[in-house]
This record gives C-alpha cells, sequence and structure tokens, in this order.
C-alpha cells in the first residue's frame, strides 16, 4: 500500500468516527430536549407567577395606602398644617406611588411571559431560545 492510499483509509476512518459520533450527539439530543423543554416551561411558569403576584402584593399595599390611610391622615387636624399635609407624610406617599407606578409597569411587562408559560408553552420555549441566540 502506498501513502497514498493509506491517506485515502485513515481519511475514510476519520469520516466514519464523525458520522457515528454526530450519529451519538444528534440522539443524546433527542433523549435530553424534552426534559429540558420541561425544566425550561416550569423555570418561566414559577419566576413569571412569582414576580406577578410580588408585584400584585405591591400595588395592593400602594392602594390601600391611597385609599384607607390617605384619607384617615387627611382627616386628622394634627397631621395637617394651614390646610396641607405635613411633610413628614408626605415623603412616605410619594415614595409608595412611585413604586406602585413601578410595580405596575413590571407587572404588564410579566403578564406576558406569564401568560406564554402558561398557555403556550412551546412559544415560550421559541422565545426563551431565540433570546439566547
Amino acid at each position: 500500500m502506498d501513502a497514498k492510499e493509506q491517506a485515502v483509509e485513515q481519511v475514510a476512518l476519520l469520516l466514519e468516527d464523525i458520522r457515528v459520533l454526530a450519529e451519538k450527539a444528534g440522539q443524546f439530543v433527542l433523549d435530553q430536549a424534552p426534559p429540558l423543554a420541561r425544566e425550561i416551561v416550569t423555570y418561566g411558569r414559577v419566576f413569571h407567577t412569582f414576580w406577578a403576584v410580588v408585584c400584585s402584593i405591591v400595588i395592593l399595599s400602594c392602594v390601600y395606602l391611597w385609599y384607607v390611610r390617605m384619607p384617615r391622615l387627611l382627616r386628622s387636624p394634627e397631621n395637617m398644617h394651614n390646610g396641607e399635609l405635613k411633610a413628614r407624610y408626605a415623603a412616605p406617599v410619594a415614595i409608595q406611588t412611585i413604586i406602585g407606578v413601578i410595580s405596575f409597569i413590571a407587572m404588564i411587562f410579566n403578564a406576558h411571559y406569564c401568560v406564554l408559560a402558561w398557555f403556550a408553552p412551546r412559544l415560550y420555549i421559541v422565545n426563551y431560545v431565540s433570546k439566547l441566540l
């Protein structure tokens, strides 16, 4: 056997090894894809539902402050100074308002992914994978 035939034989063996490796890798991906997809969807459901609940709790606390606590503060004469609410009550109300608006915006952006994870898991996976690329 000359050098050319040996080289051709080695290349053929190498290509056969690559083909076998590709088949094994393809089978590995097929075996691992369904559990990975379930884990991605489960993660999305838990993550987005958790943040939806947290944002809802924050928004409800803001509503409590605005519609239950504030009228009590405004009715009390010792909290008023020349017809206006004292400054020590204004800062917490402003901060709570800002937090409430931020939570509302976060909940709106989170709602899309929460609905996808619960009602359209395939679309959620496609969205998840497209963000990775």
